[in-house]
């Protein structure tokens, strides 16, 4: 064959294109956008739309999508607390008058409120929606909540354009209004941490040491300043060996948590992970109803503070009765546990005190305590020792730790044998009940 003739097959046709011109004539679709711009497109839907619909329709969608949640779950916290500056600055420079004054605290009240109940959806979910571990791409899961993430939204926009609506639905007379914006919070972060824990992170624990720190991020979302390390408190980090050393104590006030020994079933089954499932659930409902109490107390004192000063207002009546109890029995303990607020601990033990029934005039509940030196103290003391590789280390102390700490260690599954983790109850309640008075539980350092 000849050089012409060869060069003439080389050369396409008009009538015969290419397969390299196909893909110029095909119109661009959204999976052709890079990556930045369908993120983009995503922000401009709901966090429940991307949730429930865009996150199921393919493998590039999933990825994209998972990338805006998770993204505005780690916004989240900042946003909630700059807005609750605004509201706070608002209330002390801003008010002209009474009612402006009355309105933004209590919408203060109410961020303080949802601030709380954000804190332990991030103690449980960052460990696995904010970063990934054993040289695993970020993020291992997904936040998959999207109607509570809009339901945080929403409120965050309420704060700034309806504070007076946001401050009346989360007032503590409210509480039990299962209409208030308060009640359908509660209900859908219980649901959505239930389903969470249950389903994604029952797959993603495959060592003991994985979600082991999980406890001590809890117990750091006590909302009383007092309540946390009250008694010794002490952290350290070896850089040689990158194994993180922590030791504090915590108090509850008006609360208990015992552990009776029973005979197990004999067709049951137990796990490690199931203990450790069993045991975040109990602590995370004990600090959740312990610091919906505690912010109760504290904005009703608000309360008073401006009733004093305000002539228009009339008298405001003490938070009802509240008391939170739950149990379970696994693996040949059975549990009992709960909290108690400040006006069932006074209707309980004060206002029955023979002090205060043999008085005629009313007794407040701090002339009441100062009088009567036998009241029975209902505090639970938590003692807590950990051990643990850095990567594995609660969530205060991961913040603290620089990218150099890191670089120094290489970490992977045998990590999980230096992992422990000791936990001592102290519940001075169970002793005149004649049930233990002390518990302890932990992770061994091997499984």
């Amino acid at each position: 064959m000849s050089a012409v003739k060869r060069r003439r097959q080389c050369i396409p046709t008009k009538f015969e294109p290419s397969n390299d011109c196909d893909q110029y004539k095909r119109p661009l679709g959204l999976l052709d956008l890079p990556t930045e711009l369908l993120t983009l497109v995503f922000r401009w839907c709901t966090f429940s739309f991307v949730a429930e619909t865009l996150r199921l329709v393919c493998r590039r969608f999933r990825a994209v999508a998972t990338l805006v949640l998770n993204s505005g779950m780690a916004i989240l916290g900042p946003r909630l607390e700059r807005a609750m500056a605004r509201v706070e600055y608002a209330a002390m420079n801003v008010v002209a008058t009474e009612g402006d004054l009355i309105t933004y605290s209590r919408a203060f009240n109410a961020l303080e409120i949802i601030h709380s109940q954000f804190r332990v959806v991030y103690a449980v979910t960052w460990r696995y929606v904010l970063r990934g571990w054993n040289d695993q791409p970020p993020p291992p899961a997904c936040f998959y909540g999207g109607r509570l993430l809009d339901t945080f939204y929403n409120l965050l926009w309420m704060a700034d354009n309806d504070p007076e609506y946001l401050g009346l639905n989360f007032h503590f007379h409210h509480k039990l209004c299962t209409e208030s914006e308060r009640q359908k919070l509660f209900e859908m972060m219980s649901k959505f941490l239930f389903h969470f824990e249950k389903y994604t992170e029952r797959v993603l624990n495959k060592n003991c040491g994985i979600s082991g720190a999980k406890i001590v991020d809890l117990l750091d979302c006590l909302q009383e300043e007092d309540a946390r390390r009250v008694h010794w408190y002490a952290s350290g980090l070896d850089l040689t060996s990158g194994i993180y050393h922590y030791s504090a104590t915590y108090m509850l006030r008006h609360s208990w948590f015992t552990a009776l020994d029973i005979i197990p079933s004999k067709n049951s089954t137990y796990t490690w992970s199931g203990e450790q499932r069993f045991m975040y659930l109990r602590i995370r409902r004990l600090v959740t109803n312990h610091n919906d109490h505690s912010l109760e107390h504290t904005h009703y004192e608000r309360e008073l503070v401006l009733h004093s000063q305000s002539p228009l207002l009339t008298s405001i009546a003490p938070p009802l009765v509240s008391l939170y109890s739950g149990h379970g029995e696994y693996a040949g303990k059975f549990y009992y546990y709960g909290n108690m607020n400040e006006s069932a601990y006074e209707s309980r033990f004060i206002r029955n005190h023979p002090i205060v029934q043999d008085t005629s005039e009313e007794l407040s509940a701090h002339q009441v305590t100062t009088h009567c030196s036998f009241l029975p103290s209902i505090d639970l003391k938590i003692t807590v020792e950990l051990h643990c590789p850095m990567h594995l280390a609660p969530l205060a102390a991961y913040k603290s730790f620089q990218p150099s700490d890191f670089e120094r260690h290489t970490f992977n599954d045998k990590d999980a044998s230096k992992f422990k983790l000791q936990l001592k109850f102290d519940c001075s309640a169970s002793s005149p009940n004649r049930l233990p008075s002390t518990f302890n539980w932990q992770i061994p350092a091997s499984t």
